[in-house]
């Protein structure tokens, strides 16, 4: 575009000197016709490229001006945009999602305590009676649909259905263990894992292979502590479990078969919160969801 600029000018200056030359210059009718039309071309073409410089010019406007006048996108046309679940259920803690036999479940506690479900056709309670002070956990394991929830009295309780109709009824999980924060799940190499805070701040797991009986609670290796809850998925045959440190740092510990852990290692980046995590796995990728302390909502990309 300066190229041209320039160009344009230099045209403009030499062209200017020959019409001036063809006006004083004096000679026979003939010639005096013939500069006449040598001028009127000279001024045609000029005008031909100061038109083209100025049609050029706004797109190079456009692209300085960028920084005073920001581009605003609009929702992705992949995404819907947000939009009350139906029902009109209320809850002041985390949700829970799982499919399950092509139906989408989702988890809440609800104001009063209860726990509710909604596959997109209004809230009911999960059978059983359960109450809960936090979120839940929601898992698809074997043909079967576990939820998991922390009891009012902190104690760790499971309530399972093969059908998403009838529930088995709460009971507690086995291991005896507490925790005061919402739990997390995962399924990876045939096992059902499952995650707490303890009441220590420590970390602990309890597995499955089956659904029924459960290995107990043992502190996950690595020493970690947390005031926070848990998340966990797999990638590439490796189990991923995050963690909020006491710090804020964000933290990570794998494992390949799910008893030799790699320890806990501050996750790349330098994110820090003060809430939970969220992470999934998806085309091939890890997503890790924060809360920043600005409270903002940042994402960390493993591919």
């Amino acid at each position: 575009m300066l190229e041209k600029s320039y160009a344009a000018r230099l045209f403009y200056i030499e062209s200017v000197k020959l019409i001036g030359s063809l006006a004083t210059e004096g000679g026979s009718l003939a010639m005096v016709k013939t500069k006449h039309l040598v001028a009127t071309t000279v001024l045609g073409f000029l005008l031909l490229l100061f038109s083209t410089a100025f049609a050029m010019g706004p797109t190079q406007a456009g692209i300085n001006s960028s920084a005073a006048h920001p581009v605003f996108h609009q929702v992705p046309a992949a995404w819907s945009g947000w939009s009350q679940v139906p029902g009109g259920g209320r809850t002041n803690e985390e949700l829970a999602a799982a499919s399950f036999k092509g139906v989408l479940y989702l988890f809440a506690r609800g104001t009063d305590q209860k726990i509710y479900v909604n596959t997109g056709v209004g809230w009911s309670e999960v059978p059983g009676g359960g109450r809960t002070d936090e979120g839940l956990a929601a898992k698809s394991f074997n043909n079967t649909l576990y939820l998991f929830a922390t009891g009012t009295d902190d104690a760790i309780y499971v309530n399972s259905s093969s059908n998403g109709s009838n529930w088995s009824g709460w009971s507690q999980v086995p291991g005896g263990g507490r925790t005061p924060e919402e739990l997390a799940a995962a399924s990876f190499k045939g096992v059902l894992y499952l995650f707490a805070r303890g009441t220590d701040q420590k970390i602990y797991v309890n597995s499955s292979s089956n659904g029924s009986n459960w290995s107990g609670w043992s502190e996950v290796p690595g020493g970690g502590r947390t005031p926070e809850e848990l998340t966990a998925t797999s990638l590439n045959g490796i189990l991923y479990l995050f963690a909020r440190g006491t710090d804020q740092k964000i933290y990570v510990n794998t494992s390949s078969n799910g008893s030799n852990w790699s320890g806990w290692s501050e996750v790349p980046g330098g994110g820090r919160t003060d809430e939970g995590l969220a992470a999934t796995s998806f085309n091939s990728k890890l997503y890790l969801y924060a809360a920043g302390t600005d409270e903002a909502i940042y994402v960390n990309i493993l591919s």
